[in-house]
C-alpha cells in the first residue's frame, strides 16, 4: 500500500488588504488627514476616481482545501487566474504560511513556481548552481556529485563547463543560456533534487 507523501487538511489562506504608503511621510500624512476629514485623496489627479481605501478587507485565496497525494502519484493543479494555484504551491513548499489548516509532507518538496527566480547576475554559473541548490535543500556534496548532470540537462555545450566560471554579466548573446539567469538551469536543478 503506497504511503501518503503530501497531506493537505482544511487549508485556508486569507490576505488582508491595506493601503500601501505613498512613498513619503508628508504624502501619507496628507492622505490620512484628508480621509479623517471625509475629503477626497489630495494626491489624485484631476478626473481620477478615488476607489477608496480597502483597509481591513479580506480576500480568501484558498478556503477549506483538502487532498492527499500518494507515493508515485502525479498531481496537477489547474484553474483560472485567481483560483489560488500559486498560493497553494507557496504554502506546500513553505514559502508562505496558511491562515488555517495544515500540511504534512514527507521528503523534500520543491515547486516549479517562478522557476527563473533566484539567480544572481554577478555570480558565475557554478556559483548560481550551488546557491540555488542550497535554496532547494541540496547539500554541497550532492550538488558537486550532480554538477555535470545539471549542466548536461540544461542543454549547455561541452565548452560551457569551462565557461561556468564566467558571470552572466560577462556572457554575450553567443554564450550558452545556462550561464545566464534562466529557468532552464533552475529546472535542471529541480530535476536533480532528490526527495
Amino acid at each position: 500500500m503506497p504511503d501518503t507523501v503530501i497531506s493537505v487538511e482544511h487549508l485556508s489562506k486569507a490576505y488582508r488588504l491595506g493601503q500601501i504608503g505613498t512613498g513619503t511621510l508628508s504624502h501619507d500624512l496628507n492622505v490620512w488627514w484628508a480621509r479623517m476629514r471625509g475629503k477626497p485623496n489630495p494626491l489624485l489627479k484631476i478626473g481620477q476616481k478615488d476607489h477608496g481605501n480597502r483597509d481591513g478587507e479580506t480576500i480568501w485565496a484558498l478556503k477549506d482545501v483538502s487532498f492527499e497525494v500518494e507515493q508515485g502519484e502525479v498531481l496537477g493543479i489547474i484553474g483560472r487566474n485567481g483560483a489560488g494555484k500559486s498560493t497553494l504551491l507557496k504554502i506546500i513548499t513553505g514559502v508562505t504560511a496558511p491562515t488555517s489548516g495544515q500540511i504534512k509532507a514527507k521528503g523534500r518538496v520543491a515547486s516549479l513556481l517562478e522557476v527563473g527566480t533566484g539567480f544572481h547576475p554577478e555570480l558565475t554559473g557554478r556559483e548560481n548552481i550551488y546557491l540555488n541548490g542550497a535554496i532547494l535543500g541540496m547539500k554541497k556534496t550532492e550538488i558537486a556529485r550532480k554538477f555535470d548532470e545539471i549542466v548536461a540537462f540544461s542543454e549547455s555545450s561541452s565548452s560551457s563547463r569551462r565557461r561556468s566560471n564566467a558571470t552572466p554579466a560577462e556572457c554575450t548573446s553567443g554564450w550558452p543560456l545556462p550561464w545566464r539567469p534562466t529557468s532552464t538551469l533552475r529546472y535542471s536543478l529541480l530535476t536533480k533534487c532528490s526527495p
